[in-house]
């Protein structure tokens, strides 16, 4: 008797310093019973999702998803369950109170009995939806950038080029010079959109790499 007085004792006192290490942390937390319904949710979770505490506890955790994210959500949930999955981070369209999405990188793990077997399931939420929100403009830039501005810029220069080439011995001198300083500012805003485009490129993981030896000092020189 007195050794499960004293294993309730500890498991009492596991499960406390737990729940206030949940309260106080900065990133949100939601505890689940294993058929996803919450358990127990602290206060940045709240303010993620701009409900009060008690509104949350025992809803099912897909209230909080948007349709498309609820299966994914579901079946990591279920490998945690079945022991057959480490700790990964999904990116998910939470829903609002007020019905708008909001963007969480959500990590779901599993917290277990004393016997190994499973009792919670722990759903961690940073918000990012101020980043996917620039990563979103970014996008829209690149688009701009890349079909707005290099196109017609390449136009132009070719145009000012074949000016060049044929017809500017004809003009006067002054003419000519105007010409040629529009066609190298042509080239040089082709180099700078360019080079923005490679560096996004470089971000995605898209660039190809061409590797090859070269003489450094050659180079140098």
């Amino acid at each position: 008797m007195q050794e499960i007085a004293a294993s309730e004792e500890t498991f009492r006192t596991t499960e406390e310093t737990f729940r206030t290490t949940m309260d106080s942390a900065s990133v949100g937390m939601i505890l689940m019973e294993l058929d996803e319904r919450i358990v127990n949710v602290n206060t940045a979770a709240c303010e993620f999702l701009g409900y009060a505490q008690e509104e949350l506890i025992d809803c099912p955790i897909s209230m909080l998803l948007h349709l498309d994210d609820i299966e994914e959500l579901h079946s990591e949930v279920e490998m945690r369950i079945a022991g057959r999955a480490q700790t990964s981070q999904m990116e998910q369209r939470c829903i609002y109170r007020s019905g708008s999405d909001v963007w969480g990188l959500v990590t779901p793990s599993r917290a277990r009995h004393a016997d190994g077997s499973p009792r919670y399931i722990i759903i961690q939420v940073l918000d990012i939806t101020e980043r996917r929100e620039m990563d979103r403009l970014k996008g829209e830039f690149i688009s701009v950038v890349n079909h707005e501005l290099r196109t017609p810029l390449s136009l132009i220069r070719g145009s000012l080029g074949l000016f060049l080439a044929t017809l500017a011995p004809d003009f006067p001198e002054d003419d000519r010079e105007l010409i040629e300083i529009a066609y190298k500012n042509c080239e040089r805003l082709i180099h700078l959109i360019n080079d923005i485009l490679d560096i996004d490129k470089i971000a995605a993981g898209k660039m190809r790499f061409d590797f090859r030896t070269a003489d450094l000092e050659s180079l140098i020189e």
